[in-house]
């Protein structure tokens, strides 16, 4: 390993830029996570066992309806390699709400 030599001033600036990197990387992080989180979001508000539709799940969580309805996607593909059926219940003129449900 090569020795470098540096004044304070110099090894000051280093250890700035350096935490600004790891802020950054903290940042990009946890901005990762929360995408993985609004998944698990979904699934806890199915959970419940109530009859729930898209917008309210999207008013809860905070998100659009087009990305619950992703979200959704990716559940049913999920639940399906597991054996079990998420359903989708009319209610009213062409609601859907949906339940999840395990295939007995």
């Amino acid at each position: 390993m090569k020795e470098i030599k540096m004044s304070l001033k110099e090894c000051e600036i280093c250890l700035n830029e350096l935490e600004e990197v790891l802020c950054w990387l903290e940042l990009k992080l946890s901005v990762k996570k929360f995408k993985i989180g609004r998944k698990s979001e979904v699934l806890d508000i199915l959970k419940e066992g109530n009859l729930v539709s898209v917008g309210d799940i999207a008013k809860r969580i905070g998100i659009t309806s087009r990305n619950v309805s992703s979200q959704l996607s990716y559940i049913r593909n999920d639940f399906e390699k597991d054996g079990n059926k998420m359903i989708i219940v009319k209610v009213g003129r062409g609601v859907g709400k949906l339940k999840l449900m395990k295939n007995e």
